[in-house]
C-alpha cells in the first residue's frame, strides 16, 4: 500500500519548464521594448532636438505620431 505522500511528485517538471519559458519570454519582451524605446528617443532627438520629450506613455505615442507625420 502506498501513501499519497510518497506517490505524489513534489513538482511537475512541465510546470517548471513552462515557468522558465514564461520568464525568458518576458525578459525578451522587455529587452525588445527597451531597444524600441531607445530607438524612438534617438529618432525624436534627431528630428526635433529642441523639444524636451518626457517619454512617458502618452509622450511615446505622441512622439511616434510626430515622427510619422514628418
Amino acid at each position: 500500500m502506498t501513501s499519497s505522500i510518497t506517490s505524489t511528485p513534489f513538482y511537475n517538471s512541465g510546470d517548471l519548464v513552462s515557468k522558465k519559458n514564461r520568464v525568458l519570454k518576458e525578459r525578451e519582451r522587455r529587452a525588445r521594448e527597451t531597444v524600441a524605446f531607445k530607438n524612438l528617443r534617438h529618432a525624436l532627438d534627431v528630428a526635433d532636438p529642441h523639444t524636451f520629450w518626457r517619454m512617458e506613455r502618452v509622450d511615446i505615442v505622441e512622439g511616434a505620431v510626430f515622427l510619422i507625420k514628418q
